[in-house]
């Protein structure tokens, strides 16, 4: 019994090969991995899901401050969109950074009597293995998409 086995690629797995092994690959593979994570902690911060609330003081600064008005009267976190609007994947550094006062905010100011609020590690805590799945699936989707656009190839017929 003779058997005919025809084997067709429609990419070339010699550049596939080249391309993972590169630079380009690891900084699309990083985008595609933490991107999505820095979307996810500024959602967690416009949602108001950060603990401890904020005390009653800050909440009535917040509303008679006249500039800049405060988009999130009573949301911890959330007072000008300023942090939220400065979470983003750094590629060089590949790491999630913020404005410089994130750090403030995250570790709490004991002198001005400001507790701790790691919105990054309670938006961790809050999320699900589904949602974990869900963001990492979303990334890597994205990343073989890339793939496949870059090595596409016709196959002779």
């Amino acid at each position: 019994m003779k058997i005919d086995v025809k084997i067709k690629a429609s990419f070339s797995f010699y550049k596939l090969s080249k391309f993972i092994n590169s630079k380009n690959y690891m900084n699309l593979k990083n985008k595609a991995t933490f991107s999505p994570f820095a979307t996810h902690y500024k959602e967690f911060i416009r949602k108001g899901r950060v603990k401890d609330k904020l005390k009653k003081v800050t909440i009535d600064s917040r509303r008679r401050r006249k500039s800049p008005t405060s988009i999130g009267v009573n949301k911890p976190l959330y007072d000008t969109g300023k942090l939220v609007q400065s979470i983003r994947y750094d590629e060089k550094d590949k790491s999630i950074k913020g404005i410089d006062y994130a750090a403030y905010q995250i570790q709490g100011i004991p002198k001005k009597n400001v507790p701790p609020r790691d919105f990054i590690q309670q938006a961790n805590d809050k999320m699900s293995d589904a949602k974990f799945v869900n963001l990492q699936r979303k990334g890597i989707l994205q990343l073989g998409q890339v793939i496949r656009r870059v090595f596409r190839r016709k196959l002779a017929k």
